[in-house]
């Protein structure tokens, strides 16, 4: 910088200095920029590629440990389901829905299949992911469409999705912890089979999950995916259990339509 520069042209004349020096090195310094970007992109390139591999380990994992356990029962494992047609409350949650890892067999002459289930709700920083555990089991009797709702372990079904659905009235001590929801007019078929029997087996046994009746399905969401055999033997003996109560009622359960009030939810 020249002696005696004005003070305010200090900085502009700095500036013209520091490119001159520069200018020599200008086409190293792009060289340099580009590689830059480059070695960026290729660490997203790689970042992704390992997220991918780790989804995809994770999956063959889990579709080991599925169908493991199949094998051991003498049931099939299918990779991949859908959930075209089904109508439980559950399945019309979310944006994306995905069903992987079924397995399908039988428990005292009851066609009983499980599967893990994942939704997700909204995008970007707001998504949300949810994961249960299904179990469905076929009747041989048909009733209306029944929801009973574990208040106790939060909503399942959104609150928005339960806006306008018949909630029956039950014992107070079991409305402490569960709520039950039945179509119009069919209260009378809903509280045949949540007799004061169910109630209290559903209150003696601990009862923790949500579950659906319809049309000859019950259908139980477990919430969270199972993550090692004995946590999958010790929910599957629950269910065991609870088809042992109910198997009777719901293999005879039937129903005649109400005028025109549907019997679904």
């Amino acid at each position: 910088m020249l002696p005696g520069a004005p003070v305010d042209n200090v900085s502009a004349i700095a500036l013209e200095e520091f490119k001159q020096i520069l200018r020599p090195y200008k086409g190293w310094l792009i060289a340099l920029g580009i590689l830059s970007l480059f070695n960026f992109l290729l660490l997203g390139i790689f970042c992704i590629g390992l997220f991918a591999l780790y989804g995809y380990i994770l999956n063959q994992v889990k579709s080991l440990f599925w169908k493991e356990f199949a094998e051991s029962r003498g049931w099939s494992y299918e990779e991949n389901r859908s959930i075209v047609g089904e109508k439980a409350l559950l399945f019309r949650e979310g944006d994306t829905q995905m069903a992987r890892h079924t397995i399908r067999g039988t428990y005292n002459d009851q066609p009983l299949s499980l599967f893990e289930y994942t939704y997700t709700e909204g995008s970007g920083k707001h998504k949300r992911t949810y994961r249960y555990t299904i179990f469905e089991i076929k009747f041989a009797g048909v009733f209306p469409h029944l929801y009973l709702n574990n208040i106790t372990n939060g909503d399942y079904v959104s609150f928005f999705s339960k806006i306008g659905l018949p909630k029956l009235s039950l014992p107070a001590e079991f409305e402490k912890k569960f709520a039950l929801y039945a179509p119009k007019e069919y209260e009378i078929e809903a509280l045949a089979i949540f007799s004061p029997n169910t109630l209290n087996f559903l209150l003696d046994t601990k009862w923790r999950h949500d579950f659906e009746l319809v049309e000859s399905e019950l259908i139980i969401s477990r919430m969270q995916h199972i993550g090692n055999r004995n946590e999958l033997e010790s929910e599957l003996a629950a269910v065991q259990k609870l088809i042992d109560h109910l198997a009777p009622k719901l293999n005879r359960a039937s129903f005649s339509p109400i005028g025109n009030y549907p019997a679904t939810l």
